[in-house]
């Protein structure tokens, strides 16, 4: 039993250290860059703009399950280009599906290993919302 409690102790943290997460308290810088390094590369997203406004990282899951959630907006013409140099956005695998509202979801294959990621954007109102997860 003890030696059952111990492999499984190892293989979270190697589960853990393979998908890059850091595991310190959220809102400290080091979490947050390790979350954003994260999120960047399993959503395959390039540098934000230079004029994103409002930027919001969270996180969601735990040791065995980890998701990101990024939020931002920006005038329409600079949030358009921005998604349009998304390498995601420009995979030939990449669904395009149109929302209530105005809005665009991209659904295309993750990087990193991740399992999914995914950004809607409203045109009209320069919004952008990143969700990308594991496991």
């Amino acid at each position: 039993m003890l030696l059952g409690a111990l492999m499984t102790v190892v293989v979270a943290a190697i589960v853990v250290w393979a998908a890059g997460i850091t595991l310190v308290e959220p809102g400290r810088p080091l979490y947050m860059a390790s979350a954003k390094a994260a999120t960047w590369e399993w959503a395959r997203l390039p540098a934000l703009p230079a004029e994103a406004k409002g930027f919001k990282l969270t996180t969601e899951g735990g040791m065995f399950t980890r998701g990101f959630r990024v939020t931002f907006f920006g005038e329409p013409p600079v949030t358009d280009a921005w998604i349009k140099s998304c390498p995601g956005v420009t995979d030939p695998k990449c669904e395009k599906e149109e929302l209530d509202g105005g809005g665009i979801r991209y659904t295309y294959p993750a990087g990193g290993g991740a399992l999914h990621a995914e950004i809607v954007h409203f045109p009209g109102r320069g919004t952008v919302e990143i969700y990308t997860c594991w496991s």
